[in-house]
């Protein structure tokens, strides 16, 4: 029998295992099969993703991740906030301040409260090889061309990829265009699509739909990517807390000078314990 429980951001919901303390091995006992089984809304326990917390080579420890479908993904701020908490209230670290290591680089996190967790997420990257997107150069308010349709796009990696929409799409067109965009030839490794309506230099709409998840009600790296593309494309400004409205709920991104910092802040709960029988 192996312990879980059960955590979300805004609603963006995860399943965490403790594979530091338990007999554990991602990706030999929980292969893609089982992750996505259990991933199932109406089949399984039903989630955006699985996490296990694994003893770190560097740092206090190490998130591996996998998303609903079972692939492998690189890093995710909701769920670097959710692991926050779970590893704090499992005594896997003792301090408030905790440097976890990812597939998308190093992060440090923040405990502020029993809901409230600061991830400093890795800087973001705008050179298409590093994104990764076809083409030289960066893409800030680039033109991309899918299905008869013309969007102006931003690419970002920010740990993880993204493709981001300057454009308010309802949630049937973001249902649509959201797939076509993450397996386009333009991204050779998918992407996460941001739609994203500026509203104010303060305040922002957005509409994720993550890669191997699908639409989600809020994403932690997809703010942090939108925020990032804002001010490299003159939208936003640095230094400025953006709010960033989700159907889930509000975060909260700073952007520092040159990018030397990207905050991410925002509450994560736990939702129940469980165990599973492998």
């Amino acid at each position: 029998m192996i312990e879980f429980s059960k955590y979300q951001a805004l609603g963006n919901d995860f399943i965490l295992i403790d594979a530091v303390r338990q007999a554990v091995k991602p990706g030999l006992d929980f292969d893609s099969t089982a992750v996505k089984a259990l991933c199932a809304r109406r089949y399984g326990i039903g989630a955006d993703g699985v996490i296990f917390a694994v003893p770190g080579i560097m740092y206090d420890l190490q998130m591996i991740l996998y998303n609903s479908d079972g692939s492998p993904a690189e890093i995710s701020g909701n769920g670097l906030r959710c692991f926050a908490l779970f590893a704090e209230e499992k005594g896997l670290v003792k301090e408030k301040k905790i440097h976890v290591e990812t597939g998308g680089g190093s992060v440090k996190l923040d405990i502020l409260s029993r809901r409230s967790v600061r991830v400093g997420m890795p800087p973001p990257k705008f050179d298409r090889k590093e994104v990764p997107m076809i083409g030289e150069g960066e893409c800030n308010d680039c033109e991309i061309i899918l299905a008869g349709r013309k969007f102006i796009a931003a690419a970002v990696n920010i740990g993880n990829p993204h493709c981001v929409i300057f454009e308010k799409m309802s949630r049937d067109e973001a249902q649509y265009w959201g797939p076509l965009i993450e397996n386009s030839p333009y991204f050779p490794e998918k992407t996460n699509v941001e739609f994203v309506k500026i509203i104010s230099p303060e305040t922002i709409e957005l509409l994720v739909w993550e890669r191997g998840a699908g639409l989600t009600e809020a994403c932690g790296s997809g703010s942090c990517a939108a925020v990032s593309a804002g001010i490299k494309t003159g939208r936003l400004n640095f230094n400025i807390p953006v709010k960033v409205k989700q159907p889930g709920g509000i975060l909260t991104v700073t952007v520092t000078d040159d990018f030397k910092e990207v905050l991410l802040e925002g509450e994560a709960c736990k939702v129940y314990d469980g165990r599973l029988e492998l």
